[in-house]
C-alpha cells in the first residue's frame, strides 16, 4: 500500500518535471545568436555595412540641407551672435 503510494507519487512528479521542462524550452535567442545575425546582416554589401555602423543616424542629403535650413533661421532670429551659434548648434544635433 506505501508503495503504491510512492510510486504514484513518483510517476505524477516525473509526469510534472516532463511538462515543465517542454514548457521552459523558449524560443529566445541568445546574445551570441543576434550578434551572429547582424553581423550577417552588415556584410551583404557596402551600403548596408554604413547602415550598421551608423544606426539611426539620417544619411539623406535632402534631410540634412532642410535641417540646415531650419536651424538657421533659428540661429538668424537670435539676439546675440554667440547664442545664434549655440542654438544653431544644438539644433543641429538634435535630430542626428
Amino acid at each position: 500500500m506505501i508503495m503504491k503510494k510512492i510510486l504514484g507519487v513518483l510517476l505524477s512528479a516525473l509526469f510534472i518535471s516532463l511538462i515543465f521542462s517542454f514548457y521552459s524550452n523558449s524560443e529566445a535567442k541568445t546574445l551570441r545568436e543576434i550578434e551572429m545575425e547582424n553581423a550577417a546582416k552588415c556584410n551583404k554589401s557596402i551600403f548596408a555595412k554604413i547602415k550598421c555602423k551608423t544606426g539611426e543616424y539620417n544619411l539623406s542629403p535632402t534631410d540634412y540641407f532642410k535641417k540646415r535650413k531650419r536651424c538657421s533661421r533659428y540661429r538668424d532670429q537670435a539676439d546675440t551672435v554667440y547664442q545664434g551659434k549655440q542654438i544653431y548648434k544644438q539644433c543641429m544635433e538634435q535630430y542626428r
